[in-house]
């Protein structure tokens, strides 16, 4: 999936997917970013240099300002998204930066009152029983059907939503209250 592309990872904490993926899964180059220099700190002592991994310090909401426009492949996000002061301008950026066909890859716990109120919330339905009620407490169970649809954007703030195309998705029940997503969105590939 991987191999041979240009990824970009947004908020690598201390790089150990980061460098796992950049030497198992064959990118042609993968870029790790975080807005933290002493989590890169950390990523370039502990870590063995490789040709196709650069780790970068980068905040999450600046991507589509520092990289050039379809310059990646895919951006992975993970378990972050729920710490950014603007999760919508982070999509934004992901959609400015993702070539043509190009996917976004996210998942995170979030609050299930959160989630529903979320620009993320499109096509997605919150883990949790059908009958409106939640399982109990450390109850796990696997992704949930839902419809992926392919919203039309509405204005600036449905732009960044539109503009990467939902091809899998789901939430799991994690615990009360909380959900857990996962996300998959692809650029189409023309207009």
């Amino acid at each position: 999936m991987m191999r041979g592309k240009d990824v970009l990872e947004v908020a690598c904490a201390r790089g150990g997917g980061a460098r796992y993926l950049a030497e198992v899964a064959g990118p042609r180059s993968y870029v790790a970013t975080d807005y933290l220099e002493s989590n890169l700190e950390i990523c370039r002592r502990t870590h063995s240099p490789l040709e196709n991994l650069e780790f970068r310090l980068v905040d999450a909401s600046e991507i589509g300002d520092i990289f050039p426009a379809a310059s990646f492949d895919f951006v992975l996000c993970v378990q972050a998204v729920t710490h950014f002061q603007d999760a919508r301008k982070f999509v934004f950026g992901a959609s400015q930066v993702l070539r043509p066909g190009g996917g976004l890859l996210m998942c995170d716990t979030f609050q299930r009152d959160k989630l529903q109120a979320s620009p993320l919330r499109r096509g997605v339905r919150a883990g949790g029983r059908r009958d409106g009620r939640h399982q109990p407490s450390g109850a796990r169970r696997g992704p949930l059907p839902h419809a992926v649809g392919s919203p039309r954007p509405r204005g600036a703030a449905g732009a960044a939503a539109a503009a990467a195309r939902p091809q899998a998705s789901g939430a799991s029940a994690v615990a009360v209250g909380l959900s857990y997503l996962r996300l998959v969105l692809r650029k189409p590939t023309a207009p």
